[in-house]
């Protein structure tokens, strides 16, 4: 992916595991930019991101 930057986020044993593999961190990397990038509001993932990480 060209005009990327790295984060780290806590993510469940299980899903670490499956984000080893670059395909499947480029495209939940694409995913995540679209959802929270091309909504001028917060998307339901944003509100649902910030809602678990209250609990």
């Amino acid at each position: 992916m060209s005009n990327t930057v790295d984060v780290t986020i806590p993510v469940q044993p299980e899903a670490a595991a499956t984000l080893a593999d670059t395909r499947n961190r480029e495209a939940v990397g694409r995913l995540i930019s679209r959802v929270l990038v091309l909504r001028s509001n917060p998307s339901p993932l944003a509100l649902a991101i910030a809602e678990e990480r209250l609990r």
